[in-house]
């Protein structure tokens, strides 16, 4: 038996012989703007290292006082 597509049904994700790729950012929480991110094949600290080293280059360099806040992740 088939089951027919529904709306707001979720949609499970399909791997087909494609490696995952994941995607570290860092957002503004005030303004929600996208200040840095980085995209790899391994989900570690080293990602998430790229990304706020792009985050703190788009903000020019370290500034006193900012406050890094992590929902979930120990790579954080």
């Amino acid at each position: 038996m088939r089951h027919r597509a529904l709306p707001h049904r979720p949609w499970p994700p399909k791997y087909i012989g494609t490696p995952k790729i994941y995607l570290a950012t860092v957002l503004d929480a005030f303004s929600r703007r996208l200040l840095g991110y980085a995209m790899g094949e391994h989900h570690d600290a080293a990602l998430v290292g790229a990304s706020l080293k792009m985050a703190t280059a788009t903000r020019g360099g370290r500034k006193d006082g900012t406050i890094f806040h992590s929902v979930r992740g120990s790579e954080y």
